[in-house]
């Protein structure tokens, strides 16, 4: 399946972590997310993860529909370092 963000954008209060990001990872791909310190990587691996909600934009896994962070959360995997 390929996994599809578009207009993603995260606000938490009046600090906005990011906005318009838009990424696609074809099946069987690898996607890298490099980012300095505080620049929302990890925000942004949580939101197509599926345990953060975006406050804009939306995340698809293709072919299937738009889906609810319940049904990505079992088909994408976030590694954090320990």
């Amino acid at each position: 399946m390929r996994l599809q963000a578009t207009d993603l954008g995260k606000r938490f209060g009046w600090r906005r972590v990011f906005r318009g990001l838009c990424l696609e990872a074809e099946p069987g791909g690898v996607l890298v997310v490099r980012g300095s310190n505080g620049s929302g990587k990890s925000t942004l691996l949580r939101i197509l993860a599926g345990l953060l909600r975006p406050t804009e934009g939306t995340v698809r896994l293709e072919p299937a529909r738009e889906e609810s962070g319940s049904l990505l959360r079992g088909r994408v995997a976030l590694a954090a370092p320990a």
